[in-house]
């Protein structure tokens, strides 16, 4: 785990360096003035949200889990969606790192293929997008006809819905669409064979590897065809992101200050565009923050409250799923993929 733990010290550190610095940009005699006025009843609230979506990330995947028609434990599945998602916050790419983690433990804990685990994911990923798209077309259209944005903000959004509608896509075809899966892998497999033939050591993990893209492929066939899949799984996904987008709404309100959903779902959809794109730092932290608080001040919302309110938030959403979710990860017996998956 010398990767992670590295990671992790370095999430620390940035953690704490981005901590200062905007108490320093800000001021800290305004942000101590700010927070005395602060009602804690809304910051409890808003930890209830991040507790939602935390479940709701949990219920989706046992919706589509489920139509791999494999046993599991729910309380244990509960408990391995956590373990990812604490993963997921120390990887360059937010919302990536944690996968492969979550396919093994299913492993471990329930004897549930590595192939099948990660169909049931990648099932569940094109689920998220799909509803993404659905909140980022949402704060486009408002963000363009009722708030008068500014049309860099709009800029950033239609960016942000056409990059993810093109990864849809993709994913979505190469996912269920037979003849590119031929033509991809196993004939890529088929063609090199001869390496097999050579060494006998390819050939044992080139059978493994088809083994494993067979019932990768046969699950996903069976997971999008399950009744209730799609529609629970992209009510529970619209579901999550609301959670997200009320948190920061009700953090918000514990400053007395009111801000429209559609902007907080703008800064949502615009921090994760940045946060998932592979800067090289955990959970890009610092390029986060900064664009949620240039976003909010550019919004006509104090700058001062935009900053703590962020601060808040990436706590909740980022902070608390590692303190949580590490030890977690622990005691369900993760060490390191790489020698358990040989």
């Amino acid at each position: 785990m010398g990767n992670k733990t590295k990671a992790l010290s370095t999430s620390i550190v940035l953690g704490i360096a981005v901590f200062v610095a905007i108490i320093l940009i800000l001021g800290p005699k305004g942000i101590i003035e700010t927070v005395a006025k602060m009602d804690i009843r809304y910051i409890l609230l808003a930890l209830l949200m991040q507790v939602g979506s935390v479940l709701s990330l949990y219920a989706r995947w046992d919706v589509i889990l489920r139509g791999t028609k494999k046993p599991f434990s729910s309380f244990q599945l509960l408990l391995i969606s956590i373990a990812g998602n604490a993963i997921n916050s120390i990887t360059p790419a937010s919302r990536v790192g944690g996968e492969p983690l979550r396919a093994f433990l299913l492993k471990k804990k329930f004897g549930i293929r590595y192939g099948v685990g990660m169909a049931s994911i990648v099932i569940e990923k094109i689920i998220d997008i799909l509803a993404f798209l659905i909140i980022s077309a949402f704060a486009i259209v408002y963000s363009f006809v009722f708030l008068n944005a500014p049309m860099h903000i709009v800029f950033l959004l239609v960016i942000s819905f056409l990059s993810s509608a093109s990864l849809l896509i993709s994913l979505y075809y190469v996912t269920f669409h037979k003849r590119i899966r031929s033509k991809t892998v196993v004939k890529f497999l088929d063609k090199h064979k001869w390496l097999g033939d050579k060494i006998p050591i390819l050939r044992h993990y080139r059978n493994k590897m088809m083994d494993s893209l067979t019932n990768y492929y046969s699950h996903i066939s069976l997971i999008g065809t399950q009744k209730g899949v799609w529609r629970y799984g992209l009510l529970l996904s619209l579901a999550y992101w609301s959670f997200e987008i009320l948190r920061a709404y009700v953090l918000f309100k514990a400053f007395g200050v009111e801000v429209p959903l559609s902007v907080i779902a703008t800064v949502i959809i615009i921090s994760v565009i940045i946060g998932s794109l592979p800067l090289l730092l955990p959970g890009n932290l610092g390029f986060v923050e900064g664009t949620m608080i240039v976003i909010y001040s550019s919004s006509n919302i104090n700058s001062i409250v935009a900053g703590i309110v962020t601060m808040i938030d990436r706590f909740f959403s980022y902070w608390l799923m590692l303190i949580v979710g590490l030890p977690v990860a622990w005691y369900l017996g993760f060490t390191s993929i790489d020698e358990k998956m040989k």
